[in-house]
Parts: structure tokens; C-alpha cells; sequence
């Protein structure tokens, strides 16, 4: 029952370590998952040094055009977007958005597939001098998690931080660097931060795989 697919490869616009759970499941259908040479950080990013222009489904097609570009000779691309904020249904309640689009360029069809879930760590808050950083480090389940750390008034990000000692250090230069003695933690959603927002990326492609193996009679 050989996939009609099977041999065939996914050109995958990512730069955030998606493939490590979406590869394996288009193994089973025989398709290989290859990386597109795209820098996705150009259609937005979460730690607000470039803002997502449109909705999710515009940037998607945006990220598989970069990836077409990028291999002009590529049949089938694949993209994935996130968005996190309040549940559309349970309003107290963070949620997370991921979607998927699997482009087929020879028959010019889109299939597009969503996962949304309260089952996110996506937090934000104004922090000062006295407040319990390990609280919200807790809260947000760092370091398996990764940290976000700006000053308030200043364009300066710290990202990538892995160790108790990397935090503090950029919450020092932080608010050396602030407007206020307030700076601005936040959780890093970038999926090779956040094993659960990975956890959530690998239900949606769950059900692409659903959608590639449902065949019209």
C-alpha cells in the first residue's frame, strides 16, 4: 500500500528545529522532509523585533513562496505558523494556534490544517528589582523552556538563554538598559525553545498526515 507520494520531498521553510517532529511522520508515507533555506524570521518573530504582517495563513503561503524561491525545481513546500494569546472559547485561559500548509505546485492545491490547545506556557510580565524571578521561571518551566529578557523603552533583546546565570546576567543589563525600573520577561516560543508548543506542532502535522491519506474516490 505504497503511498503515491513515496520518493518524493517536502521542502520545509523552518529555522526553529520543527522537522525533528514532523520529519518522522512523513517518513511513514516515504517522503523526506528537507530543509528550505529560508530565514522565517523575516515574516515575524515573537520577541517583537519584526511584526507578522497579515493573518496566519498569509505569512504560511509567504514562508512556501520563500521556499519555492529558494528551490525553484521543488514540488511540494511545507510551512508552519504560531500564535499564542487568549482562548477564543475559555477567555482566562492561554492558548496556542499552530497551523500548517502543504503545498502541491504541480496541481496548484493548498492543504491547510490547524491545532488549536490550551496546553501552553505562554506568559509575559513587567518585572522589578523585588519581584520572584524564580516564580515566573517556574511558572514557565526554564530552563526545559527558554527565556525571553528585554528592557522597557529599548530595542535590546536577550534570547537563547539556557542557564540560571545567563538570566540573571540579562536582567541586570536589562534594567541597566530600561526607561523604568520595570523590564519585560516573557517565555520563548520558538519551537526549539518550547518542547511544549513542540508537542502541539506535532499534532497539527498529525493531522496533515490524516489529510494526505485521505483520497477522494
Amino acid at each position: 500500500n505504497r503511498h503515491p507520494l513515496s520518493g518524493e520531498n517536502v521542502f520545509f521553510a523552518t529555522k526553529h528545529s520543527k522537522e525533528k517532529v514532523l520529519a518522522p511522520l512523513f517518513e511513514k508515507l516515504g517522503l523526506r522532509c528537507i530543509l528550505a533555506d529560508v530565514d522565517t524570521d523575516q515574516f515575524g518573530t515573537f520577541s517583537g523585533e519584526v511584526e507578522r504582517v497579515g493573518g496566519v495563513r498569509d505569512t504560511l503561503r509567504l514562508k512556501t513562496l520563500a521556499a519555492a524561491d529558494a528551490n525553484p525545481a521543488a514540488r511540494f513546500l511545507l510551512a508552519s505558523e504560531g500564535s499564542f494569546g487568549p482562548h477564543p472559547v475559555i477567555g482566562f485561559l492561554q492558548s496556542d494556534h499552530e497551523a500548517l500548509l502543504f503545498v502541491d505546485r504541480k496541481l496548484d492545491t493548498e492543504i491547510y490544517v490547524e491545532e488549536l490547545s490550551a496546553e501552553t506556557n505562554h506568559a509575559e510580565i513587567e518585572f522589578g528589582p523585588t519581584d520572584d524571578l524564580n516564580a515566573f521561571l517556574l511558572q514557565i518551566g526554564f530552563p526545559e523552556h527558554g527565556l525571553i529578557v528585554k528592557p522597557k523603552g529599548n530595542s535590546l533583546v536577550f534570547k537563547n538563554i539556557k542557564t540560571l546565570q545567563e538570566a540573571q546576567q540579562a536582567i541586570i543589563t536589562s534594567f541597566q538598559q530600561s526607561s523604568e525600573p520595570k523590564i519585560i520577561l516573557q517565555t520563548d516560543m520558538r519551537a526549539n525553545f518550547n518542547p511544549t508548543r513542540m508537542n502541539i506542532i506535532k499534532k497539527a502535522g498529525e493531522k496533515l498526515i490524516d489529510a494526505l491519506t485521505s483520497f477522494c474516490p
